[in-house]
C-alpha cells in the first residue's frame, strides 16, 4: 500500500496544476445534486446532507489539481519481483487535469470493498470498518502517506461515502443482471455506513 501511494504521490507532484477552485467545486457538487434527484434511491436527505459535508470539506482545503490516471486500482498495478517497484497498467481513462483526490479515493474504496479480482465483497468491507481488526489498522497504519499525498488531512470515512455514491451513479457498464447485483451490494455498503455513524477512519 505505501509503495502504491508513494507512486501516487510523485505522479502528483509532477503534474500539479495549481489548487482546486470554488468554481470547480461547485460544478462537482451541482452535478452529483443533479443526477441524485433522478436516483430513486439516492434521492434521499440524508445522502444530500453527506455531498454538503463534501463541498464543506473540499472549500475548507486547498485540493491540488493534478493529471489523474482514472482506474488505479490493483488489477491495473504489477508489481515486480522484489515487490520494489510497480508498473501502471490501462490509461484508457487518463486525464490531464483533475482533482488529486480522485485517483486517491478510487485507490483505496477499491482496496476497502473489493477482492483482488473484481468482486464486491460487504465482508471485506465490514472489516475495514471494523476498529479492533487487522484491516482497519492498515488503513491507519498508512495515514501519513495519504496526507503526504495530497498534503490535506483527509476524512477517508466521509470520502468513501461519496465515492460508493458515485459508482451508484457511474454509468453502466457490463450486463443488466451484473449493474444490478453490484449496485445492490453498493448500497447495502451506504447502508452500513450510515448506521456506523461515525468512525475514525
Amino acid at each position: 500500500l505505501k509503495l502504491i501511494i508513494k507512486w501516487l504521490t510523485e505522479f502528483q507532484n509532477k503534474t500539479k496544476q495549481g489548487d482546486m477552485t470554488n468554481q470547480n467545486i461547485d460544478d462537482e457538487i451541482f452535478d452529483l445534486k443533479n443526477k441524485m434527484i433522478n436516483d430513486q434511491f439516492l434521492n434521499n436527505k440524508k445522502y444530500f446532507s453527506w455531498i454538503d459535508d463534501y463541498e464543506k470539506f473540499l472549500k475548507q482545503n486547498k485540493i491540488p489539481i493534478t493529471a489523474v490516471h482514472g482506474d488505479l486500482w490493483l488489477n491495473n498495478i504489477i508489481f515486480d519481483d522484489s515487490k520494489v517497484l510497480i508498473n501502471i497498467i490501462d490509461w484508457e481513462k487518463f486525464s490531464n487535469c483533475g482533482s488529486a483526490l480522485k485517483d486517491l479515493i478510487y485507490f483505496l474504496t477499491n482496496f476497502i470493498t473489493k477482492t483482488k479480482g473484481s468482486s464486491l465483497d460487504i465482508e471485506r468491507f465490514k472489516k475495514f470498518l471494523n476498529e479492533d481488526s487487522f484491516e482497519y489498522k492498515l488503513i491507519q497504519e498508512i495515514k501519513p502517506e495519504i496526507y503526504q499525498c495530497v498534503n490535506v488531512n483527509i476524512n477517508l470515512f466521509l470520502l468513501l461515502k461519496i465515492e460508493i455514491i458515485k459508482r451508484i451513479l457511474a454509468p453502466p457498464f457490463g450486463s443488466s443482471l451484473v449493474n444490478k447485483k453490484s449496485k445492490e451490494i453498493q448500497i447495502e455498503m451506504l447502508r452500513i455506513l450510515e448506521e456506523k455513524q461515525s468512525l475514525n477512519l
